[in-house]
């Protein structure tokens, strides 16, 4: 199989799910989004930042600037992904955020020299199709402020992307393991602005909460690696990010698993929204075999 390694698109898309749900439990029992931001901004990069020391010659990146723009874009993902959340509808950030993998393709076509076939296009719009499926029956509670999530969501997703391109074109002319910590050590310094709008310490942990947090925060961790060695040591963001869309499908399966156990009634779904969810899945398996042929 030529494409083995998208194997590991495929586990961070189910981390991602698991860690999802974990932290959606750790904000309900109290542990602001705020500071879970902040906390994965610093766990989450830190093993990268010693990847520098599997280099055979210690330097920095010349020049220095595409990696620390890219840890950069990867905290503003972030941060956009938080305001869509805590300030918008889930229900209309989750499918716009999957325009993250056309992104990629774009970005690629435009500003690198990589030819994208027909059958990346295809997957490209198959698996945001089914991004959109997924989530397009779920109910909106505040209806004014779509646009404010739409907006938010399309900034985190092109923050997302741009880091990927980033990371596939600079690992290859610099060095996966060099350009990566230096990435790393720009998204760790960029976590400290989250610090003024901060109003508990980190460590003061709600009942219940910790565990999730350091479930979510762990898992993340484990996501972000294998996303970017697909990505930059691999070389192949656009065949990994729709793979990766693929959390869409592991968060159906685990609320319908596992949903009970958490503090959610996504479970209890009619049948209409189980019809239009199950459609979105199968558009993604869809993608993901159309990349694997």
């Amino acid at each position: 199989m030529e494409r083995w390694y998208l194997i590991l698109p495929m586990l961070s898309a189910f981390f991602y799910a698991v860690a999802a749900m974990a932290q959606k439990q750790a904000i309900a029992a109290g542990y602001g989004p705020w500071r879970l931001t902040a906390l994965s901004s610093w766990l989450v990069p830190l093993p990268f930042m010693f990847l520098i020391l599997l280099e055979d010659e210690m330097r920095l990146p010349d020049p220095i600037w595409p990696p620390l723009i890219s840890g950069l874009l990867f905290m503003g993902g972030q941060l956009f992904t938080i305001l869509a959340i805590t300030r918008g509808d889930v229900s209309v950030s989750t499918p716009v955020l999957g325009t993250k993998v056309i992104l990629v393709v774009l970005f690629l076509s435009w500003f690198t020299d990589k030819q994208m076939g027909a059958a990346i296009w295809l997957a490209a719009f198959l698996t945001c199709l089914g991004v959109v499926f997924i989530q397009v029956d779920t109910e909106i509670e505040k209806r004014g402020q779509i646009w404010f999530t739409i907006g938010a969501s399309i900034l985190a997703a092109a923050c997302f992307a741009g880091g990927d391109v980033l990371v596939q074109q600079g690992s290859a002319d610099q060095g996966f393991y060099r350009f990566m910590s230096v990435s790393a050590a720009g998204t760790f310094a960029a976590g400290f602005v989250l610090l003024p709008f901060l109003r508990k310490p980190l460590w003061d942990f709600p009942a219940g909460s910790g565990k999730f947090v350091w479930i979510g925060t762990l898992l993340l961790s484990l996501q972000a690696m294998g996303i970017a060695f697909a990505v930059g040591y691999f070389g192949d963001a656009a065949a990994s990010n729709i793979v990766y869309n693929s959390r869409g499908l592991w968060s159906i399966v685990l609320v319908w698993w596992v949903g009970h156990r958490f503090t959610s009634s996504e479970q209890e779904m009619g049948p209409r929204t189980l019809l239009m969810r199950l459609i979105g899945a199968a558009l993604i398996l869809s993608a993901i075999v159309l990349i694997f042929l």
